[in-house]
């Protein structure tokens, strides 16, 4: 099936998922500064949000990195938004009414009970509308500001990664829905025989629990992840009700879809498979000379310096010796099976460097997610070719520049609502409910 066919006539129409990544992007925002003269780029953020509500859009995402290298200081992660996610989402939250809020939070770097009540409060607090991103942290010296002496291995960090979202998931469940209830005198009365220790003994957790929050408005949070080695498809397909999915080409879409819904079918049989959600930059342009030169201006503004940086981290070697414009030397890349670090940017980055044989300037340029450059119309009909090709199942936006993400909504984002893909009203206050996602027993 090509990018462009369409599902046959009287099919049941899916509805796209649209989220926004916030913090990634160049000058996405502009950055102000507060009372005491330091950096402050809250009020655009929540302008942000404010407008993808408006658009209807799913959720806001906000990734997380803990590194304080010079280079990781200079990502573009930072220069916009260098918030602690959860924190974030809070703040979000209070100041949103139906949008859903994802956070990431490492299970590396994390203790399970902790984190299950973070989740608890803010799915309490906003309603039903929190979800958590789950990553296990594989780059840089991170480790060295936890008590470690060493980043934990791949396989590892999956095993204790698995092991987490179970003991969060039994402490969410420690406290029976009726078992906090209000007095006709609007006290709160809470009956103890409804509130269950969870005793887990496992490989990398003692938990006795129970939580000391009550149970979660959704009972689950959503559950994010972004599998792409073998053992992170695994924790996707066993774990998430989304999955982002960096797959620029349509082969590679197709591929990942396929991987994920059969190794979830053979964990999960009794939940239907996760939701697949692909990154995607869009160039917006009232025409398409006027994305082109958007595209071309955001290229040339890119942070050379950084950008090698980021590639360094990821491939886990250092490019700066190397002529800009010749292909990476295959002896300088580690062994795809002996790297322990983040291994879904590695072996893209890897696959560039040796089935392109990529340069470094070609690496430093190169973008991870899928890249729509044109007017409304075009971009609408290439996300909603994708879409009936069943190559996702929707998007997760990363910025590209401001006007872009604006006409995303103002003009993109109606065309797909006329034609019925994209939500016109928010479904339901809970974002798992919203986005059909049953609870597992």
């Amino acid at each position: 099936m090509s990018d462009t066919e369409k599902a046959s006539p009287g099919s049941p129409k899916r509805r796209m998922v649209l989220i926004q990544t916030l913090g990634f992007g160049d000058g996405f925002w502009s950055v102000g500064t507060d009372a005491a003269g330091g950096p402050m780029a809250y009020p655009s953020v929540l302008h942000t949000v404010k407008r993808c509500e408006e658009g209807k859009y799913d959720a806001v995402f906000q990734g997380d990195t803990v590194q304080t290298t010079p280079a990781a200081l200079r990502f573009p992660l930072y220069r916009s938004s260098p918030f602690e996610p959860i924190t974030l989402m809070a703040y979000l939250a209070a100041h949103t009414e139906n949008i859903g809020i994802i956070a990431t939070a490492s299970t590396t770097y994390s203790e399970p009970y902790n984190l299950a009540r973070q989740f608890a409060s803010m799915d309490l607090l906003s309603g039903g509308r929190a979800g958590w991103n789950v990553v296990t942290s594989g780059t840089g010296e991170d480790y060295r500001n936890f008590g470690l002496d060493e980043l934990p291995s791949h396989g590892d960090r999956y095993r204790r990664a698995t092991e987490f979202v179970q003991v969060t998931r039994a402490l969410w469940r420690s406290w029976d829905r009726d078992a906090a209830s209000v007095r006709p005198d609007r006290s709160v009365d809470v009956d103890p025989d409804k509130i269950h220790k969870i005793n887990h003994v496992g490989e990398y957790f003692r938990v006795q629990g129970p939580l000391n929050v009550p149970q979660p408005a959704q009972v689950d949070p959503l559950i994010v992840q972004a599998g792409a080695s073998p053992e992170g498809i695994d924790l996707a397909a066993s774990i998430a009700d989304i999955v982002f999915s960096l797959q620029p080409t349509p082969q590679q879409g197709r591929d990942y879809v396929e991987q994920i819904h059969s190794r979830s079918r053979e964990l999960r049989p009794e939940v239907s498979p996760p939701i697949v959600v692909a990154g995607i930059r869009c160039f917006v342009g009232t025409t398409a000379a006027e994305a082109i030169e958007k595209r071309r201006k955001f290229l040339a503004g890119i942070d050379f310096e950084a950008n090698r940086s980021r590639v360094e981290l990821f491939l886990g070697i250092s490019l700066s010796d190397l002529p800009l414009d010749e292909p990476v030397p295959l002896d300088r890349l580690p062994d795809t099976s002996d790297f322990q670090r983040h291994q879904g940017f590695y072996r893209r980055y890897w696959e560039y460097a040796v089935v392109e044989r990529a340069t470094v300037r070609d690496l430093v340029q190169l973008d991870l997610h899928w890249v729509v450059v044109g007017d409304p119309q075009t971009v609408a009909r290439e996300m909603a070719g994708r879409f009936d090709a069943g190559i996702c199942d929707g998007y997760n936006f990363q910025a590209a520049d401001v006007e872009s993400f604006e006409l995303m909504i103002d003009l993109v984002v109606p065309i797909l609502q006329e034609q019925g893909y994209v939500q016109t009203e928010y479904a339901s206050p809970h974002l798992r409910t919203s986005l059909g996602r049953v609870l597992e027993s």
